[in-house]
């Protein structure tokens, strides 16, 4: 919503007094969730901040990845700096890296000495494994654009799978109201999206996460670009469909259940933005119609 609102008083907002009105309220989200919720709501309910790590998710799977398949290559020095970073042994490092997921090695706090330290290790690691690199990255992101993506032990990495029982829980937390973890209701469910809505031919399209995550926005950006007239305009309306795409490829999982909620923001905005798109495109002449509409 900040950028987008950012980007739209830049090129899009003409007059001084509406760019300023644009810039306040694109403000606005940040100081609720970057300053008011952080400084005085989380303390209120006594609820520590997130991981620092989680930010890094991406460059420490992509150093994790040259590790994996290079660690022979690495001095002494690096060793020591990447042991440091992900306080563990770089053997363990090597074993614990599994190429669509960062969790394995993204579990400790980093101090601002190990930030530092992961860049200074990802830029020299980039210069020498770009394609390491590269790959580090397209593991995590793989289910955005691409179908059938499969491990050796797991299938349907690819698909949107619904959760239907309570056995994903966090362990050694004790449960103060047991329920049951199988139902009859979401076992049912499970069966019905397993051997139906996933299984018909054609159809089951629609529940890959790459449909909702590149296809469509990418169907929607050739429109776009194919239209002899006003692209600016049309690129400018369809920003946060675009910004949360790319968002996606910057998140530490692109697989399994739990990657299903990062791509439903895009299930709630594409219908509405590629209807937009084709109704803006349909009109012969979108801005005298606009004024037309404006003063009846």
């Amino acid at each position: 919503i900040v950028l987008a609102l950012l980007l739209l008083a830049c090129f899009v907002v003409k007059h001084w007094s509406c760019k300023i009105a644009t810039i306040v309220l694109g403000s606005v989200p940040y100081l609720v969730v970057g300053i008011i919720v952080p400084t005085f709501i989380l303390p209120a309910l006594h609820i520590d901040p997130g991981e620092s790590n989680e930010i890094l998710a991406v460059p420490m799977q992509q150093v994790a990845n040259v590790v994996h398949d290079h660690k022979d290559d690495l001095s002494a020095a690096e060793i020591d700096k990447i042991q440091q970073t992900y306080h563990m042994d770089i053997d363990q490092l090597q074993g614990a890296y599994c190429w669509y997921k960062a969790d394995p090695i993204k579990g400790q706090e980093l101090s601002s000495k190990d930030v530092h330290a992961l860049i200074t290790t990802w830029m020299k690691q980039l210069v020498k494994h770009p394609g390491d690199m590269i790959a580090g990255w397209g593991g995590l992101s793989v289910a955005w654009f691409s179908f059938n993506v499969a491990s050796g032990e797991e299938r349907d990495l690819s698909m949107m799978l619904p959760i239907n029982n309570s056995k994903h829980h966090y362990q050694n937390i004790e449960q103060y109201i047991p329920w049951t973890d199988n139902t009859k209701a979401g076992n049912a469910i499970g069966r019905f999206y397993a051997d139906t809505l996933s299984a018909t031919p054609i159809f089951n399209i629609i529940w890959q996460k790459a449909f909702w995550a590149t296809i469509l926005p990418c169907a929607i950006m050739f429109l776009i670009l194919r239209s002899k007239k006003n692209k600016l305009n049309l690129l400018m309306l369809n920003l946060p469909m675009f910004i949360t795409m790319l968002v996606l490829f910057a998140g530490p999982i692109s697989t399994h259940t739990e990657a299903t909620r990062y791509v439903l923001p895009m299930l709630y905005i594409i219908p509405l933005f590629l209807s937009l798109t084709l109704k803006h495109l349909s009109l012969k002449n979108p801005k005298s119609s606009l004024r037309t509409r404006v003063l009846r």
